[in-house]
């Protein structure tokens, strides 16, 4: 086996535009297949769903929070924040145990969808592998240094697919978050809103921009 990828004949650069294309092509078979594509697309549309769901109670809890805090505040001056407060108090406690089995379906959910994922792709590749085309038969030929390809697609198809359902996850649970959050900070302060969002932006760019690549890099070098 090859210790260090970089040193061999046979690996290329690819560009970011590569990697993209290749990882569609990868990923995007197990959503338009035939004899996969409504048990991907039913599983997703699930995910997606208990998404917005899980957005929507966590907003709720914060505006419940909210009041829970004003009541408290307004609880020398005003003769009702005591109704107010208790009231608030309820909500959070109910909020807080609805947020629990919705996370775990959403996690569940999640779950299955990668190990389906995987199967199909294992199965396909592992298919490609051994069919007509004699994959296996000219990496041999071709004097490959690949140790154990079979064992290699195995591993390597449940790592691209956890990786690549928890990176899309994460990502679209941060843009639902913000979308349902923006509405409550923009009715708070406009102003408030903008420099969060600058903030954010400023932030993202200097992390990415000056210590992503060089972090990558590191990480290459000791895997």
């Amino acid at each position: 086996s090859i210790s260090d990828p970089s040193a061999s004949p046979l690996v290329k650069r690819v560009s970011a535009r590569q990697t993209v294309d290749s990882c569609w092509i990868v990923a995007s078979a197990f959503f338009r297949d035939e004899a996969s594509r409504c048990r991907a697309w039913s599983m997703a549309v699930l995910v997606l769903v208990t998404m917005f769901g899980f957005s929507l109670l966590h907003l709720w809890f914060l505006q419940t929070f909210r009041d829970l805090q004003n009541a408290l505040h307004d609880g020398q001056k005003d003769e009702d924040a005591r109704d107010r407060f208790y009231s608030s108090l309820k909500q959070i406690i109910f909020v807080s145990i609805s947020l629990t089995p919705v996370y775990a379906f959403r996690d569940a959910l999640k779950g299955s969808l990668s190990l389906e994922w995987r199967r199909y792709l294992t199965n396909t590749l592992l298919t490609k592998y051994i069919d007509e085309s004699q994959a296996y038969y000219r990496l041999k030929l071709q004097g490959s240094d690949l140790d154990n390809p079979d064992q290699r697609i195995a591993q390597d198809t449940g790592q691209f697919t956890h990786a690549v359902l928890e990176f899309t996850v994460t990502v679209l649970q941060a843009v639902i978050v913000i979308l349902t959050q923006s509405g409550m900070l923009i009715s708070i302060s406009w102003e408030l809103f903008l420099f969060v969002v600058g903030y954010s932006l400023f932030m993202n760019l200097v992390t990415f921009g000056v210590f992503g690549g060089r972090l990558t890099s590191t990480q290459r070098a000791v895997l």
